[in-house]
């Protein structure tokens, strides 16, 4: 447990540090084109890729979701499953109607530099609490 949470930590604070530099350097800008989104098969492969494809989906999905799950009997599995699937449906349908709503916003650099500031400084402090954590068990 404790080299889990100081890996933890010294991931958190690489990937934070890594934001901060993106945030001072700048220069990112979201460019949308006009163009559609594909055909149909092109969307439900890119979907499938980034969902059956990515590890922390599956990691989520398994380890997490799996082992909140694991003491759970009969009723309270299937309420704890349906509350996930209403959960992440939720949030991706949130995702996707932002992300076309913030478009624009996101088209200026001065918009990411904030985003990669908040992201940095949230991931610091999360390493910082795991490395507090410590020294109070």
């Amino acid at each position: 447990m404790l080299a889990g949470t100081v890996v933890g930590a010294a991931f958190l604070k690489w990937y934070g540090l890594r934001a901060l530099r993106g945030a001072w350097a700048g220069g990112v800008a979201l460019h949308v084109s006009g163009a559609g989104a594909g055909t149909p098969g092109a969307v439900v492969g890119t979907a499938l890729g980034f969902s059956l494809l990515n590890p922390h989906a599956l990691l989520d999905t398994v380890v997490l979701i799996g082992g909140a799950s694991a003491g759970l009997s009969g009723s309270g599995r299937t309420a704890f499953l349906l509350g996930t699937l209403l959960a992440s449906w939720a949030w991706f349908f949130t995702l996707a109607v932002a992300g076309r709503a913030l478009a624009p916003v996101m088209a200026r650099p001065q918009a990411w530099r904030v985003l990669d500031l908040l992201i940095g400084a949230t991931l610091l402090l999360t390493a910082v609490g795991l490395l507090l954590g410590l020294r109070r068990s």
